[in-house]
């Protein structure tokens, strides 16, 4: 086992950091009441962000509701490094006591032992940061409203004046 821990550990670590990165953004925090909504909880599986959604001013029937990662420029947002670190060590132990008891029940998996290196990793993950800058810079002038419907972003379908001073 630790050869396997020094063979396959930094992939491990690696998938580790990214997968507990990525948790911001598919889980959720619950707020209740309108108090509540300056301290929203994110990060799995300890909370590790919080953000300050007090400046929504919800009506009550609105609540309970839940809410995901908003932007760090509109929402106040504080990093917890301690419970970061802690979340990447349990998802490490996680992903590696998956990897090895794979590995071990069934040797024939020769292309998982091959994937499972830090050359692999880095080339997932700069692929997939090629196409999350592609998907931002390509929808990034629209607008998904309530029932998922793209719209023009406000400052194109707002009324703009005429010559004559009319608006149209």
């Amino acid at each position: 086992m630790i050869e396997f821990l020094k063979e396959k550990g930094l992939a491990v670590l690696l998938l580790s950091i990214i997968f507990t990165s990525g948790s911001l953004l598919w889980t959720r925090g619950t707020a209740h009441n309108q108090k509540e909504l300056s301290g929203i909880k994110l990060g799995w599986p300890i909370s590790f962000v919080v953000q300050n959604h007090s400046q929504l001013s919800p009506l009550a029937e609105w609540f309970p509701h839940q809410i995901g990662l908003g932007l760090p420029q509109e929402y106040p947002t504080s990093f917890r490094f301690l419970q970061f670190s802690f979340s990447v060590a349990s998802n490490f132990f996680i992903i590696f006591s998956g990897v090895f008891i794979i590995l071990k029940r069934n040797p024939r998996l020769v292309l998982l032992k091959e994937v499972m290196s830090v050359k692999y990793v880095f080339l997932a993950t700069g692929t997939m940061l090629l196409i999350l800058v592609f998907l931002v810079v390509v929808f990034d002038n629209l607008v998904v409203s309530k029932n998922g419907a793209s719209i023009p972003p406000p400052h194109i379908s707002s009324p703009q004046p005429t010559k004559s001073g009319m608006v149209r």
